[in-house]
């Protein structure tokens, strides 16, 4: 810095050197009348005045040079310099740019990435909860199989209760059986001695004469022998009947015995059961365990590949669409179906997609169809058959527009999916889409702002609510309805400033609109297309409170 203001005062003081010394050469060799070159002499002094300044200047300048490496790269290098620095001005700006554009890419994918962070820990959270459920049902099981225990130990004290009843009924019925025997003695004696009394009364009835004082006892005594044998008949039967009973009650204890063996045979059983389906619980149990684990390994590892990814293509990207007549034939369909394939597929490469096994760079999702008998899975040929079948049985226009499914990568095919539209008209030939009232005298470019708004708010929410179907747009991800020519906004804003004072913007349609239209304001390269959409401009009257059409300006360009 110090030596190049010293250059620069050297070549002051040389300038001023110059001027006086120049002066005075030239004042010199007038006075002689020198004449060079067959010139004037005061032509002569003129041209040794300039070259005498030109050398010293020259001289100086080279001096300075050398003395001063600073100086001698300025003179040398200092345009290179300028333009090095131009260029990396305007460099750094396209990285600046390029840098938000690539932050504002990062933010989304952050954005989508803490969204699949959340789904999973909503996943995780769910899989706590089965597994707390599970454990809840293990606690369950095992209370379940304590009670089992106790009930088997309750049911094991009645068996041996059961069996003690048992074993003191065989008792009683060998006790019985003994006495019965020893009562079915005293008849057989009985029966005996009756016999031996009816050969004594033969005998005594042949001595009945002397045996007549006998008769009367004898008689008592055969009375009371008939009421002995009628007691032991009773006896008899009475002994029967209580065998019979202890036969019945030893029935009924054994079939009470079975009944409890059946029931515990059958809990033992659901014991064994249960205790298999705690093993299968314990085992899906572990399994989820597993699988929750594999799964955080592949959640991180998908996580920071999403991070690391470079998306080209967002969700809900609109990649082709195409209006079909009514009344198509299934073959006139199906090429027009095949025919939106090839669009889609072509942009979905402008975008560094990658053609898959289809030869094509997308590829129709595969859904999953539930039928009343089976579940199935439809392909994209499936897929494609299904959208003939409903555009060639339509009676209306449909308009079939290919989206993407999700946000998708460089160098892989993208997965979409084509949707069928009834087209129908939206707006008639000079119908009113939307209006705005703007101030002429604003800045340009809060002018610029509310025209802009006009387009983006009132005409896109007019046509979005008449029915208009929006295409997402694959760099910003927004829905769009419509372009306006850049120097057709030109001429917007022109007319405007010229008209000055409070003016009335009226977006008017000069064709039929259908739902499957995109509204343009400009004509395409080389004017072939009409746009269907024009802005009329009035002055609004703020006295009167009307709107007019401006002087010398038409209503409608």
């Amino acid at each position: 810095m110090v030596w190049t203001l010293l250059a620069m005062l050297a070549l002051v003081v040389t300038g001023g050197f110059i001027s006086y010394y120049g002066d005075l050469q030239g004042r010199r060799w007038g006075k002689k009348r020198v004449s060079w070159f067959g010139m004037r002499p005061k032509h002569t002094a003129i041209l040794i005045t300039s070259l005498t300044g030109a050398g010293i200047a020259l001289l100086t300048v080279g001096v300075v040079m050398i003395v001063s490496p600073q100086v001698r790269s300025v003179v040398l290098h200092g345009e290179a310099v300028i333009n090095d620095s131009r260029r990396a001005i305007e460099q750094a700006s396209r990285k600046v740019d390029a840098a938000q554009i690539d932050l504002k890419v990062k933010t989304a994918q952050l954005a989508t990435t803490e969204q699949k962070l959340q789904d999973y820990n909503k996943q995780v959270a769910l899989a706590n909860a089965d597994n707390a459920r599970l454990h809840g049902t293990n606690l369950d099981l095992e209370k379940t199989n304590r009670g089992l225990s106790q009930g088997n130990m309750e049911l094991q004290k009645q068996r041996a209760a059961l069996q003690r009843s048992i074993d003191a009924g065989r008792k009683q019925l060998a006790v019985q059986k003994k006495e019965i025997g020893v009562q079915k003695k005293e008849i057989a004696n009985a029966a005996i001695i009756n016999s031996d009394l009816a050969r004594q009364n033969t005998d005594y009835s042949r001595q009945n004469s002397e045996l007549a004082r006998d008769n009367s006892r004898l008689l008592d005594t055969n009375g009371m022998l008939k009421t002995d044998n009628a007691n032991l008949t009773m006896l008899s039967k009475a002994a029967d009947k209580a065998y019979n009973d202890s036969l019945d009650n030893m029935n009924r204890l054994q079939d009470q015995y079975k009944d409890v063996e059946y029931k515990y045979n059958d809990l033992k059983d659901t014991f064994a059961s249960l205790k298999g389906q705690i093993g299968d619980l314990k085992e899906q149990r572990d399994d989820l365990k597993t699988v929750l684990t594999g799964e955080r390994g592949n959640f991180v590892r998908e996580y920071i590949a999403l991070r690391q990814t470079r998306y080209n293509l967002r969700a809900d990207t609109e990649l082709a669409r195409r209006t079909l007549d009514a009344h198509l034939s299934p073959k006139a369909a199906r090429a027009e179906v095949m025919a939106l394939l090839k669009d889609a597929s072509d942009r979905a490469k402008r975008y560094g997609a990658a053609v898959g096994d289809n030869d094509r760079a997308v590829v129709i999702v595969s859904k999953r169809v539930v039928t009343p008998a089976s579940v199935q899975m439809a392909d994209e040929s499936a897929s494609v058959n299904a959208l003939v079948e409903t555009i060639a049985g339509s009676n209306t226009p449909v308009v079939v527009v290919a989206r993407t499914i999700n946000n998708s990568a460089a160098n892989e095919q993208v997965l979409m999916e084509i949707t069928p539209y009834t087209s129908s008209t939206i707006f008639s030939p000079g119908a009113v889409v939307a209006t705005r009232t703007i101030d002429a005298r604003l800045p340009i470019d809060k002018l610029v702002e509310s025209v802009i708004v006009f387009l983006k708010a009132d005409v896109r929410g007019s046509a979005l609510k008449a029915g208009l179907i929006p295409q997402v747009s694959p760099d910003t991800g927004e829905q769009e309805v419509g372009t306006i020519d850049t120097p057709e906004l030109v001429t917007l804003l022109d007319r405007i400033r010229r008209m000055g004072g409070s003016i009335q913007l009226a977006a008017v349609a000069n064709e039929p609109i259908t739902s499957a239209d995109l509204l343009t304001f400009g004509q395409s390269k080389g004017g072939a297309k009409p746009h269907n959409l024009r802005i009329d401009l009035k002055r609004v009257n703020t006295a009167q409170g009307n709107a007019a059409p401006a002087h010398g300006e038409p209503a409608a360009r």
